[in-house]
Order: C-alpha cells, then structure tokens, then sequence
C-alpha cells in the first residue's frame, strides 16, 4: 500500500504484515547511540554494509574524506541516499531495552525486503523500514532515500581520477563509488566489477590478500600494483554503469 507521509511519498505492506500495533513512545532516542534516530523516537537504526563493494564502509582511504562525510556521515548512520538494487543492512536499538529483548527490522514494502534481514529498494523514492517486537509491534520506523546510479566515479588519494601514473613496483589504492544524477555519492552494495587490460603492466589484489588477479569482484576497494613499463587501462563496472582509468607504469 502507498501512504502520504508529510511531503514525502512512502511505501508501506501493512496488508502482508497483518495484524500489526503501532506503539507509540514517549521521549527521544538516546542521543550517543550509535545510528539514525528513529521516526518516533524510540531507538536508533543502525546502517551496515552487507558486502565489501558498499563505498558507505570504504577502508582503503581512497575516497574523498569530506564527500564520505557529507552523503554517509559517521559509521551506523543511514547515508543520505542508497543506489536503487544496492544491498545493505540495518538494526534496530532500543535504549529502554534489555539484553533479553529481540528486535526485527522488516522493509514495509516487500519489493524491498530480497532476503530476510538485507535490504535493496526497488525504485527511486523513499522507502519505511520498521522495528518490530514479538512481530506483532511496530516500535519505530526508519525511512532511507534510494536514487538511481548514473555512473561510477574511481576515487585515488581522495580525488576522483581518469589516469595515473606508477613506477614499477609501485601500489596504490583505488576506490570506486556510485554517483547520482548530481555526483552525490550513494551508499548499498552494487556488484562491482574491476578488471586490469593487461596484467602484465598492472595487477589488483584486494586490500586483504596478498594474491594478484586479474579481475576483483564485489570490491570497492582495490589495490593496484604496478608491473613493467607500459600503458593500459582498468575498468570498474556495474552492470551498464562503467569507468576507466588509464595506468601510465613509468621505470
């Protein structure tokens, strides 16, 4: 079912959900939880990546700090947007808990909801996730803003890049992170692809293995190595989204 929530148009399954109370808290979230407040103010959602490929939880350092802050905030914070298809995972905390008590988070939309626990909004919009106790109460709810990807964007030593330059022998980090129609970047997991055109000039390895390859999947992250003189390229894609970078390995 389809509700008008202030401005915001948000899509809801109360039918599928069936039999559902709404309980309404007095008070606010405890403002040092780690999260998003929730709508009514019971708890705090808690945002985590599901896979390495969510720019949301990049390690590598490549991308640029203050881009990272401005659209994901602090980790455990719903980012300000999420790719449409794109994976990732939230949790529910109740300060007034205990240890003892048991929270489930379900999409309100089932489109939403692809596997039990992991989440990826269908369209363009906002989407209602809710907290749920003993599946029959609805503690606090949370909306997340998914927009659809118009492109990649390959980041390096926080800048975003089309070519670099090694010496043999050289590493470098690169990272790689979707962008919305205005170069916002976008949380959730996309399935990445990076591929080296020769891997003769320049291998990847992931940022945990010492082991080279040719092509690294499901990455957002991705250590480039250096191997002889030469030019070629790498490639990071997404399904019809791409970007290149040409690799200069100088002696």
């Amino acid at each position: 079912m389809d509700y008008q929530m202030g401005h915001r148009h948000v899509r809801w399954r109360w039918a599928s959900l069936g039999g559902l109370v709404l309980s309404v808290v007095s008070g606010c979230s405890d403002p040092d939880a780690t999260g998003s407040a929730g709508e009514l103010g019971a708890g705090s959602f808690a945002y985590s990546c599901v896979a390495d490929s969510d720019a949301a939880c990049s390690v590598g350092g490549a991308v640029d700090a203050l881009s990272s802050a401005r659209h994901f905030g602090r980790r455990g914070v719903i980012p300000d947007a999420v790719a449409v298809g794109a994976l990732f995972g939230l949790r529910f905390d109740d300060p007034r808990g205990d240890d003892t008590d048991t929270f489930r988070v379900v999409a309100a939309s089932q489109d939403d909801e692809p596997v039990a626990g992991q989440y990826a909004i269908s369209q363009p919009g906002t989407a209602a996730f809710l907290a749920l106790q003993d599946s029959a109460t609805v503690l606090d709810f949370a909306l997340v803003e998914a927009r659809e990807a118009l492109g990649l964007v390959v980041w390096q030593a926080q800048e975003p890049v089309t070519s670099i330059r090694l010496n043999v022998g050289e590493r470098i980090v690169l990272g790689a992170t979707p962008v919305d129609e205005d170069g916002g970047l976008l949380g959730g997991a996309l399935p990445l692809r990076w591929e080296t055109m020769d891997s003769s000039l320049a291998v990847l390895t992931r940022l945990a293995s010492p082991d080279l390859e040719t092509v690294v999947t499901n990455e957002a992250d991705v250590e480039v190595r250096a191997q002889r003189v030469g030019t070629t390229a790498l490639r990071v894609s997404s399904g019809v989204l791409g970007a290149q970078v040409v690799v200069e390995v100088l002696p």
